[in-house]
């Protein structure tokens, strides 16, 4: 029996690319695999779960408080639940889920490096405990684990680099795209009416680059009067404060900035189609979901030239320095005053979305599994 870890599903990852990814490749591999599958989760959060893994899960019950040492809780729960399936393999989808006991071939799926290239913004108790954290998932936990599944070649390549693992150890899965959510719906849905807009999806964490992208549209805000920047995002409130407080000091921000909050799946390919433009700029990124969403829903992307995003990329968006503003927003100019240009990197972006196939995830997923069982 392969056990695979669901609790992304069940906590605040559910909401980011861990989710979405942990959510897509346990759905594929219940359909694919169901009798030789079982789905760790948790007893407190089960209405979080798609049917397909409920269907499949063994449930244990974990702690969620103090947030600080949620992580500690984790790693207690998945212990004591890998000693009572004991199965043939475990699949850890998140770090957080990194555990290896003896004689239980373990895969895990390293998402970024990001913890390591970017400082932390902040300093404290809470900062320096979730440092400790990352040191010791980078440096004690992934050197163990049987064989490492990548997003991409610039992650694999990073842990090659930086954590001098083996990479005959990794293979590189990049992610899929869900066409039942992404397409192109240009003059539909909730946003087709809304003023020209520029749009921007993701945290505030510091590798997005928030403040390139505000200061990147201010120029572009100069030059194109009735254009707004769109935020989509679930944020905490003192993410909100400060995007309040930073487009209030600033003139060419003031009543061009919104923040839209989280928006549902129903309405995602709205909100991308019915963009100008799509902005990721980020300083790191180990794969990049919104790059390859905006593509699917035909919405001319202007990325940054950093991390895994020109490998996923490739040549269907318009790859500048993150650090440059002027050519960020040169960039954007650029889309926005050629029908043309926008209609040809639309075009790239929806066949260059083709390429990312949640099948094909999992069956190399499966295939990687059968690789580490045969030789344990």
């Amino acid at each position: 029996m392969i056990a695979i870890d669901a609790t992304p599903l069940q906590s605040e990852h559910r909401f980011r690319g861990v989710g979405t990814y942990t959510r897509q490749l346990v759905e594929h591999l219940a359909a694919k695999i169901p009798d030789q599958v079982t789905f760790i989760a948790t007893k407190n959060g089960m209405d979080l779960l798609p049917d397909a893994v409920r269907q499949h899960a063994l449930t244990g019950w974990r702690g969620h408080r103090p947030a600080q040492v949620y992580w500690l809780y984790n790693e207690v729960f998945l212990r004591q639940m890998l000693r009572s399936i004991k199965p043939t393999l475990f699949h850890a989808t998140d770090f957080n889920g990194t555990v290896r006991l003896p004689r239980i071939p373990t895969v895990a799926t390293l998402h970024d490096l990001t913890n390591i290239r970017t400082a932390a913004a902040t300093s404290g108790l809470s900062t320096r405990l979730s440092d400790w954290r990352w040191q010791v998932y980078y440096q004690r936990k992934l050197p163990h684990v049987d064989h490492l599944i990548a997003v991409s070649q610039f992650v694999k390549n990073d842990a090659v680099s930086l954590l001098n693992l083996d990479p005959d150890r990794i293979s590189v899965v990049p992610h899929g795209i869900d066409p039942s959510i992404f397409y192109p719906a240009r003059g539909q849905g909730k946003f087709a009416h809304r003023p020209p807009y520029i749009l921007f999806v993701g945290s505030r964490d510091p590798n997005k680059n928030l403040e390139g992208v505000l200061q990147a549209f201010a120029l572009v805000a100069e030059q194109t009067p009735e254009i707004r920047l769109a935020i989509a995002g679930r944020w905490n409130s003192d993410d909100i404060r400060w995007l309040k407080q930073r487009v209030a000091q600033d003139s060419r921000l003031a009543s061009r900035v919104e923040h839209l909050g989280f928006v549902a799946n129903e309405d995602m390919a709205s909100l991308y189609s019915n963009a100008e433009v799509f902005l990721f700029l980020s300083l790191a990124e180990g794969f990049g979901f919104p790059v390859i969403e905006a593509m699917a829903c035909g919405t001319p992307v202007v990325a940054s030239n950093r991390g895994a995003i020109p490998e996923i990329a490739g040549d269907a968006a318009l790859l500048v320095d993150p650090s440059e503003h002027p050519s960020m927003a040169k960039a954007i100019m650029t889309v926005l005053a050629a029908s043309e240009v926008k209609t040809e990197y639309g075009n790239l972006g929806v066949t260059r979305a083709k390429l990312y196939q949640w099948e094909t995830v999992a069956d190399q997923t499966l295939a990687i599994y059968e690789t580490i069982r045969a030789h344990n």
